[in-house]
């Protein structure tokens, strides 16, 4: 946050906006930690899985392109 806050002290300032595929990708990786950690528990398994849906998230990034 302080950052953001800071932001307005330089030009261009900060813009708070998120495309739809960053507020998805943001909700989905806090769904994908909450079901790898809610046991209390973590894997070798669990890692392979939050590294693919990471990989597959750049990748539709990538694809989305430039704003």
């Amino acid at each position: 946050p302080l950052v953001a806050l800071l932001s307005f002290l330089v030009t261009p300032p900060l813009p708070l906006s998120f495309r739809p595929i960053e507020l998805i990708g943001m909700g989905a990786a806090t769904l994908a930690v909450l079901l790898v950690v809610r046991d209390g528990r973590s894997t070798k398994r669990d890692g392979g899985i939050l590294v693919t849906a990471y990989l597959a998230f750049a990748v539709a990034v990538f694809i989305a392109g430039d704003r």
